[in-house]
This record gives C-alpha cells, sequence and structure tokens, in this order.
C-alpha cells in the first residue's frame, strides 16, 4: 500500500507540473492523455468555449451573461465541462453569448440575449445554459460575431438572426430591427462563413467571395460614401476574383486567403498593411504564398503559415499577438510568434489569441481580466501559456 501511494503521489506531482501555468512556457512539457486533446475553440469579449476530442464541451471566463453555460451565472478561470454530451462538433462565440452545433446537425445557444442573438425567440434578456434553436437538425456551418449570427443549412441556406447594430451611434437615427429567430437571407453552395460586428462573410465553392449586413468600414469592400447607414439583407459579391478560400472577419476589418496561398485584409486596423489606412478593397499582405488561414479579434490579427508557425499584428496592448512584450503602439506588419513550427490552428477572442498544437494541446495569450485564458488566473499574457489538462 504505500508502494502505491508513493507511486500516485509522484503521478500527480508530475501532472500538476505539467499543467502549471506558473512555468516558462518554453519549460512546459504538455500531459496528453488520449483522446483528451482539444478540437475546436472560439472566444468572444472575455469568455472562452472549446470542444475536446471526444465531443465534450468546455467553457471558462466571464459568466455575466450566463454565457458559460453552467445553469449559474459565476465566473470560472479554468476549463469546465458543461453537460454530458459527447455529440458537439463546432462552436462560435459572439461579444457575449454562444452558438453551438452537433453532430446530429441541431444547434444551441446560450448567454446574452439583449439583441435576440440567440435565436430561440424566448424573451428573456440571458439564458445561462444550452437551448436548441428550432427543431431542425440540418444545419451545417455557424458563425457568431457581436450580437448575431450566421449560419448554414444542408441544402444551400443560409440563415441570420440578431442585430447589426454594432455601434447605435452611427445608425443614423433609424436602429436596426433585432431577428429573434433564424431568417433566410441566401442560398448557395457556401464552403466558408465568417461574421463580423456588423457584417457577415461567405465564400462560395467556385472561389467567389460574398458579403451582407452593414458596410460599416468598409468589411464588405463596397467603397461608395455609404458607411454605417446602408444594410445589405441579402449577400453581394465582393471582387471578381474566384480563388477564395478563407476568411475571417475581425471587429473593423477582414482577412482572407486564396487558393496560391497568398493573404488579403480590407477594412481598418489590423490589416498587417504597414499603416492603418482604411482600404475598401482587398489589398495582399506582402508577396508570400505559404499563408494557411487567418484569425481575427477585435483590433489584432494572427495566420498561420504551412510550416506551422504563426505570426500575428495589430493591437498588443495586452500581448495578445503573443511577442513576449504588451505595447501601446500597433504593430503593421505580420511578425512571428516564437520559433515552434507545430501550431496547427490558430483562434482569437476579442483581446485574447489561443492556438492549437499538433500534439492536440492548446495554449492562450493576451487579455485574462476575467480568467478567459483558462489557466486559473486574471493575469494577462504577452506569451503562450499551457491551458491545464482536466482529465
Amino acid at each position: 500500500m504505500k508502494k502505491l501511494s508513493l507511486i500516485l503521489s509522484v503521478f500527480f506531482a508530475f501532472l500538476l507540473t505539467a499543467c502549471s501555468s506558473d512555468d516558462a512556457p518554453t519549460a512546459i512539457t504538455p500531459v496528453l492523455l488520449p483522446p483528451m486533446t482539444w478540437e475546436t475553440v472560439s472566444a468572444g469579449e472575455e469568455h472562452t468555449a472549446a470542444i475536446r476530442s471526444d465531443g465534450s464541451l468546455w467553457t471558462w471566463g466571464s459568466n455575466e451573461w450566463g454565457q458559460l453555460g453552467n445553469g449559474n451565472y459565476l465566473d470560472g478561470g479554468i476549463p469546465q465541462r458543461i453537460g454530458t454530451d459527447t455529440n458537439w462538433k463546432s462552436i462560435s462565440c459572439g461579444r457575449n453569448h454562444v452558438i453551438a452545433l452537433k453532430t446530429n446537425g441541431t444547434i444551441w445557444a446560450w448567454g446574452a440575449n439583449d439583441y435576440k442573438q440567440l435565436g430561440t425567440g424566448v424573451v428573456a434578456n440571458s439564458v445561462n445554459h444550452p437551448v436548441q434553436i428550432g427543431s431542425g437538425s440540418d444545419w451545417t456551418m455557424i458563425a457568431s460575431k457581436n450580437n448575431h449570427t450566421i449560419a448554414v443549412k444542408s441544402n444551400g441556406t443560409t440563415w441570420n438572426w440578431g442585430n447589426y447594430n454594432y455601434n447605435p451611434g452611427y445608425d443614423n437615427g433609424n436602429p436596426l430591427p433585432m431577428i429573434p429567430t433564424p431568417t433566410q437571407i441566401a442560398s448557395g453552395d457556401w464552403q466558408a462563413i465568417s461574421a463580423s460586428d456588423a457584417s457577415n462573410l461567405l465564400v462560395k465553392s467556385d472561389g467567389t467571395l460574398w458579403g451582407n449586413g452593414r458596410n460599416a468600414l468598409f468589411e464588405l469592400a463596397h467603397v461608395v460614401d455609404e458607411r454605417y447607414h446602408v444594410l445589405y439583407e441579402t449577400p453581394i459579391q465582393i471582387s471578381t476574383e474566384s480563388n477564395w478560400k478563407t476568411v475571417n472577419a475581425g471587429h473593423y476589418h477582414v482577412i482572407a486567403t486564396k487558393t496560391d496561398g497568398t493573404i488579403w485584409s480590407w477594412g481598418w486596423v489590423a490589416l498587417g498593411l504597414g499603416s492603418n489606412t482604411i482600404y475598401g478593397i482587398p489589398k495582399q499582405i506582402g508577396t508570400d504564398n505559404n499563408w494557411r488561414y487567418a484569425a481575427n479579434g477585435i483590433a489584432h490579427s494572427m495566420a498561420i503559415r504551412t510550416d506551422g508557425t504563426i505570426w500575428s499584428w495589430g493591437s498588443n496592448s495586452f500581448g495578445q499577438l503573443g511577442s513576449g512584450a504588451m505595447t501601446t503602439a500597433s504593430i503593421q506588419t505580420p511578425e512571428q510568434i516564437g520559433t515552434y513550427s507545430d501550431w496547427v490552428a490558430l483562434y482569437a477572442g476579442h483581446q485574447s489569441s489561443f492556438g492549437k498544437k499538433t500534439d492536440g494541446s492548446l495554449w492562450a495569450w493576451g487579455k485574462n481580466a476575467a480568467g478567459q485564458l483558462g489557466n486559473g488566473d486574471t493575469v494577462s499574457s504577452a506569451v503562450p501559456i499551457l491551458i491545464p489538462c482536466p482529465q
């Protein structure tokens, strides 16, 4: 018995050391017990939601609006499991709400509902547990940002709900109506979707790029003097090119990749083009052609290359660029984060960032005021830190 106790003590001590956030990031050796690795992540203003490889759902961070989905309104600084289901497939966080898709094609929502962003038709301003949106089981893609959501069904129809008023001060005295339940806006053969604060971006399987919503800061790349005030209810085509591959929208800007490996941006801030100039048409970032895809926060951007390295630019006041420093000055062109080349995925919250490595481990950096990094404290980090390994 003494021998067994000694073995167990050494084992748990090793686990705690491996998952500790106090160690320097370069010294951490993740302890990962299959199949408990991370599959996908999404982050909002100050909360984070993730799905493990076993299909379980986990959340952490701010819970002011019930956005953790755990049945209460208490913040949580480390990943906590939500329910017992193991059929969660994808997840997308708005500012203070969450939309999630299950493998059975149903979609679920929880968190803030002050702009009817949950899409359930409920009157309550918040819901602190997952609630199914409608009864459909044919949903295939979801994307949320700020106070609205866009989703696609298996038949190609596109639906949205919530509200595009990302800044009511710019609504020209005519605030847009809130959409309490999914409303169809288009149909098509879509391969990628993304939501900005005031608009949606979509890529068709033929490589064409489309957008709908508000053209607040030229996220729709429609260069006319109509900023803020005009709403495009159905998607309009952005550029005439047909080699777009991925698209990711931030608060004021959009980053997209093409099939030739180049990366492009438009809108305002965090464009990676060397200045804070507003661009109403897509502009190429540099000349490299080995970009895989990008992830955008409120005013920062990150991108991953085919060689497994990650690069970042934009605002860095909370260390969200992962460069090792917190600076008030924005970084105007892509800079590499560390020297690792085993990154496979990137995710961005408003002012926080997340990356997944080839071993399935999840790392976080940036703002941590509400525990949204998931490492157990509320101290922001300018370098990637390992998220603990709940088993």
